[in-house]
């Protein structure tokens, strides 16, 4: 889970081993993910399990992007805030926004349980507290917008206490948010996954996505490799530039 020897390891890349995978991709493929991160790999497996032809390339070891250096912490609260969510896209987008995550952490839930993935699962109550007076006003609205949301197991605390920290203050509780491992899940999904479908290329240069056609499959040109794929899924960041 290391891209080079230079960057700091998280805790979730030192204790998860890398994953044997083949340096040569295959020519064809259904769907090939780029990317072999939680994203990516969560999404080869729903497909997997749904019967297509997946392909996972990755220009470094599963984990060694984002994910690698994650709080894991799976939580519906966005960071971006439902105060400003709600202004931007209005209460209906707000609410398919908080949504869409609790989606994301239910299916996380299901796949570790169906898969029997050893990886620290946990529900958890998720707190956003004010740390300062001045934070008050907006915490409070932020209650609002996330009630407005669908939160609606929403608990407002007039004063929390945390063990372990200096602080004491109002808070507001969202149960049933979560926590793992995320490299050991990482592993978990890996686990039936033929190593001739997982690919790394051992190069620093980007990878570049062309479409054939407009209605033709995707050319991939992954270093010195060429991939046909009628369904390509950019799941790393950042991606190169589109070929001409």
């Amino acid at each position: 889970m290391h891209r080079n020897g230079f960057e700091t390891v998280s805790v979730w890349q030192e204790t998860t081993p890398t994953l044997p995978a083949d340096r040569k991709a295959r020519e064809q493929c259904d769907v090939c993910i780029i990317g072999a991160g939680i994203a990516g790999l969560t999404a080869a497996y729903l497909l997997r399990r749904e019967g297509h032809d997946v392909q996972v390339v990755d220009a470094f070891d599963m984990g060694a992007g984002e994910t690698g250096r994650t709080t894991a912490h799976l939580t519906a609260v966005l960071d971006d805030r439902f105060v400003t969510l709600e202004k931007l896209f209005g209460t209906k987008g707000a609410q398919l926004a908080a949504a869409s995550h609790r989606a994301a952490i239910d299916t996380i839930e299901r796949i570790v349980r169906e898969a029997e993935i050893d990886c620290d699962f946990e529900r958890v109550d998720g707190l956003l507290f004010a740390s300062g007076a001045e934070q008050v006003d907006l915490l409070n609205r932020e209650g609002g917008a996330a009630l407005n949301a669908g939160f609606t197991d929403l608990v407002a605390v007039d004063s929390l206490r945390l063990p372990g920290v200096r602080f004491h203050g109002p808070a507001l509780r969202f149960p049933r948010q979560a926590q793992f491992h995320v490299g050991k899940y990482l592993q978990g999904l890996a686990r039936d996954f033929p190593a001739s479908d997982f690919n790394r290329a051992y190069v620093n240069n980007p990878l570049v996505a062309s479409v054939v056609g407009d209605l033709g499959p995707i050319l991939i040109i992954v270093m010195s490799a060429l991939l046909l794929a009628p369904i390509v899924y950019l799941a790393h960041l950042p991606f190169a530039k589109r070929a001409p």
